[in-house]
């Protein structure tokens, strides 16, 4: 039975990054770590008999710029190329991290990415279990994504179908440190239980301050682990100065003396590395004569960081223009939210901006002044490069990342960079449609979604486009002007960190009905509100169906605004004080999705502005929002201690109001393992500790199915627990037997 390939397990797709990294790679370099003992010890003991010595892990550690990557990508392709017809069933699977993904690399999505590769290799064969397909197909249907103890539950009973499996893991350094204890906790959960059945192997690369000797000491299921120091050999890099010299259009500038003069020297200062010769022989090759070239030779700095501040000298003494734009590409790459597009760069560096300028709310986009693609990169002088693979723009290095934000937490680059991008956000979305009739109305019957699927896509393709018949096809407006994606839910992100007046005032305009009104982001200024993972993860689905009950608001003509919301989703306290002291401002506004802006500032963590909120009378605490969740709720959904104590304080809170699954603020804490939570709640004599939901499941039996022991335990001590074995909802008995004992 064959795993029915669209369903979407994992957000990551680690096949991308590692053909991008393939395409880098010259071809007969990196031979020399295939033919090492430690690597083919590693590889080939698995096919013999298990042994003192046979270590599963090989740690591959070296300095920024040493290839890490590139060994780690041709690693991948031996052993799948190796394995790919072997007798025994092989499977490899491969991770690489990136600091630019640091938010959706979390162990779950890392595993599910390596479930999604282990079910793929099945597939192919046919071969995937039945009972895998129907339990991921049964849960695509119902929440659409998996928990971490259903992946791992997967994840070994798939790989029992191999003999082994190997897992590659590039760059573990851009792991956040919370996060790689996780995976390798679970990882070596998964190791443990497949033993008998399959042999796993990790290779990782890192930078040496990954100590996996500590974690396979801490997680002795992972095996023995053999480390090895990786450098740059001077064979390959010699044969990357050679290509780049090939590869050279000033044939002129360049003779067999200079030639020998540039390998030897670049060779020799490479120290150990490929990124610094990299950046040296680009310095050398910009130069339009060969004496220039042989002077730059010379001069060559001899040490990263003064390579990249060289690099940077370099493109500020370009022709003023190019040099402008070269800077506002290399502070857009370095402090953006997330990777931006080609497109999405170019639509940006096409708005204008001077300092203290006067703005005219009717301006419109100048597509006259839009730059060509390709001086994007070639006035960066290396620095910025394209993702093939996602179109993107990023940073040579995760190095260079580093240089500009020390550079940057120093003062000395892009000092007002947040705040500039933040006004050519805004004044983006304040931007008039010059040609309107190139888009027609369009709108969405919620009635008419019948599949999930589709629903899921709809929601997700067309934005807010269900809003209001004021808007005219959304979609179409999104990729007409396409930075609108990446303007309307990063620009207070960016504000938060650095604003001026300006930007305060076109923030406050914007969510004016005055001069707000008319530009290309009417009605979708409030797009921040529907990134909601902070009202938890299986928010968006359950919200679809809830939709039709704020469908007459939606539909009255222009929407009331949501600043305030917004203002608490950013963090701006400039715009939150200023909507605060409005006279006629509603602190219990729903938004489209019926959150409140108290709701917001628990779902955020928001401490000062809860305070606040909570300090006017005429604040609602019970008013139920979203999957019908009031407040104390919502604190308890997302584990907000401290919302929880001051809700718990007020004497007109409601502790036991439900939500639309019939949950209470103590069965929603319990099945979250939110321990001290759960405890101030059970400090309130008035709470009801029996109250079932509508699965008929409790506080109690809730943090037995999810294996809370230390809240199974508060919740015992209470006399009048309810603990019948009787209750209909399934959970294993074992922990809670066990503590009773």
């Amino acid at each position: 039975m064959n795993y029915r390939g669209d369903l979407t397990i994992s957000p990551l797709e680690p096949h991308k990054r590692h053909h991008e990294i393939k395409l880098k790679r010259l071809e007969g370099t990196g031979g020399w770590f295939l033919q090492k003992p430690e690597f083919q010890h590693w590889r080939d003991r698995l096919r013999t008999s298990d042994g003192q010595g046979n270590s599963s892990v090989l740690a591959c550690s070296g300095i920024p710029g040493a290839g890490k990557s590139i060994i780690c990508s041709l690693v991948i392709d031996e052993l799948t190329s190796r394995f790919a017809h072997a007798e025994d069933c092989i499977c490899v699977a491969h991770i690489y991290y990136d600091y630019r993904e640091e938010q959706n690399q979390t162990h779950l999505n890392i595993i599910t990415a390596i479930l999604k590769q282990v079910i793929d290799a099945l597939n192919s064969s046919s071969s995937v279990p039945e009972d895998v397909t129907i339990l991921l197909r049964e849960k695509f249907k119902t929440e659409r994504s998996l928990t971490l103890e259903q992946s791992c539950r997967l994840l070994v009973q798939t790989l029992k179908q191999f003999s082994a499996f190997y897992i590659c893991i590039d760059a573990f350094d851009e792991c956040k440190v919370t996060e790689r204890n996780l995976f390798l906790q679970s990882l070596s959960r998964v190791v443990k239980e497949c033993r008998e059945n399959c042999q796993i192997r990790i290779f990782s690369t890192g930078r040496p301050y990954i100590k996996w000797g500590e974690y396979v000491r801490s997680y002795p299921d992972l095996g023995s682990c053999c480390t090895i120091c990786l450098e740059a050999d001077p064979g390959d890099i010699a044969q990357y100065i050679a290509h780049q010299i090939e590869i050279d259009d000033n044939k002129d500038c360049m003779n067999d003396a200079l030639k020998v003069e540039i390998m030897e020297r670049i060779v020799a200062a490479s120290d150990k590395m490929f990124l610094l010769p990299a950046l040296q022989i680009q310095a050398v090759l910009d130069q339009t004569t060969i004496s220039k070239r042989r002077k730059a030779l010379q001069k060559m700095p001899i040490e990263l960081d003064s390579a990249f501040e060289d690099t940077i000298r370099r493109i500020r003494n370009q022709k003023s223009e190019q040099a402008t734009q070269a800077m506002d590409v290399l502070k857009w790459t370095f402090l953006s939210e997330r990777q931006l597009s080609v497109t999405e760069l170019r639509h940006a560096l096409a708005v204008t901006v001077t300092p203290e300028e006067s703005f005219s709310p009717q301006e419109t986009l100048d597509w006259d002044n839009f730059p060509s693609e390709k001086s994007l990169f070639n006035w960066c002088l290396g620095l910025v490069i394209l993702d093939e693979e996602t179109s993107t723009v990023r940073l040579v290095h995760k190095s260079l990342q580093d240089y500009l934000q020390r550079q940057h937490q120093d003062g000395k680059i892009f000092q007002n960079g947040h705040s500039e991008i933040a006004y050519t956000c805004l004044k983006y979305m304040y931007f008039i449609d010059d040609n309107p009739d190139l888009t027609a109305k369009e709108y969405i019957n919620l009635e008419s979604w019948e599949d999930l699927d589709d629903v899921m896509r709809q929601l997700h393709e067309s934005a807010f486009c269900y809003l209001s018949p004021e808007v005219h096809d959304i979609k179409s407006r999104l990729n007409r002007f396409s930075f609108l994606e990446y303007a309307l839910p990063n620009w207070g992100h960016h504000a938060r960190k650095q604003t001026t007046p300006n930007v305060d005032n076109l923030i406050l305009g914007l969510f004016s009905n005055r001069t707000g009104v008319g530009c290309i982001s009417t009605h979708l200024n409030s797009m921040p509100l529907s990134y909601y993972p902070d009202f938890g993860s299986d928010t968006l689905m359950r919200t679809v169906f809830s939709l039709g009950s704020y469908w007459p608001e939606m539909v009255g003509g222009a929407l009331p605004s949501y600043g305030l919301h917004v203002a608490i989703c950013f963090g701006l306290e400039s715009l939150f004080h200023s909507f605060m002291r409005k006279e006629n401002i509603d602190i219990n506004l729903h938004d489209v999705l019926g959150r409140t802006p108290l709701m917001w500032a628990i779902a955020k963590h928001r401490d000062a502005f809860m305070h606040s909120l909570l300090e006017r009378k005429e604040i609602d605490v019970n008013g139920h929002g979203i999957l019908m969740m009031a407040p104390l709720s919502l604190a308890s959904s997302v584990g907000n201690a401290i919302a929880t104590h001051l809700l718990l304080s007020r004497d007109d809170i409601s502790i036991d109001c439900t939500d639309d699954w019939g949950r209470t603020a103590l069965t929603i804490a319990a099945a979250g393992g939110h321990e001290q939570i759960v405890r101030l709640l059970m400090a309130k004599k008035d709470v009801d500790v029996n109250l079932a939901d509508i699965c008929n499941g409790t506080a109690l039996s809730a943090s037995a199915i999810e294996g809370h022991g230390a809240i199974v335990r508060i919740l015992l001590d209470r006399d009048d627990i309810d603990h019948d074995e009787t209750w209909t909802v399934p959970f294993d008995w074992d922990i809670l037997c066990d503590i009773k004992r």
